[in-house]
């Protein structure tokens, strides 16, 4: 920097001028012809090949992530599963406390369910509707009523 100013401003009549200005629109330029290009490439690619660009495509991302893995290492691949594991545990850590609740809760409601069996066992209106046989039960009288 020159004082107060960067080196690629310019001071024309006085006026302060930035090159920069000129540079952005000259990569706008540029991004535009950028967007045009792969635009063509894909309206002539779909041309050419047809229903069949969308799997070769496919292929060619596979094949990328293929070549990608293929050049991480082992240990890198290790190390990066380790640290993933290591992020599991702390979850899981975490959901202890939940897990033995529910399982507080469950040995309760077994507790209950067995509970309230014994008593059913027990009451009087389980002894004295199967004391009865079912021969006994006259359904003449039933629809002697009607």
């Amino acid at each position: 920097m020159v004082g107060n100013r960067h080196p690629f401003d310019k001071n024309v009549d006085g006026k302060h001028i930035n090159n920069f200005s000129g540079k952005a629109q000259e990569g706008k330029k540029c991004s535009k012809k950028a967007l045009f290009v792969v635009v063509g490439v894909v309206i002539v690619g779909g041309l050419m090949f047809g229903s069949s660009a969308i799997h070769m495509a496919r292929d060619f991302v596979s094949g990328a992530r293929n070549l990608g893995d293929s050049m991480v290492s082992t240990e890198a691949k290790i190390s990066h599963t380790r640290k993933d594991i290591k992020a599991l545990d702390k979850d899981i850590k975490g959901l202890y406390h939940d897990i033995a609740k529910e399982e507080v809760r469950c040995e309760d409601l077994e507790n209950e369910v067995s509970t309230k069996r014994e008593a059913l066992s027990t009451s009087d209106f389980a002894h004295a509707s199967f004391e009865q046989p079912f021969e006994d039960i006259s359904f003449s009288a039933l629809h002697s009523n009607q």
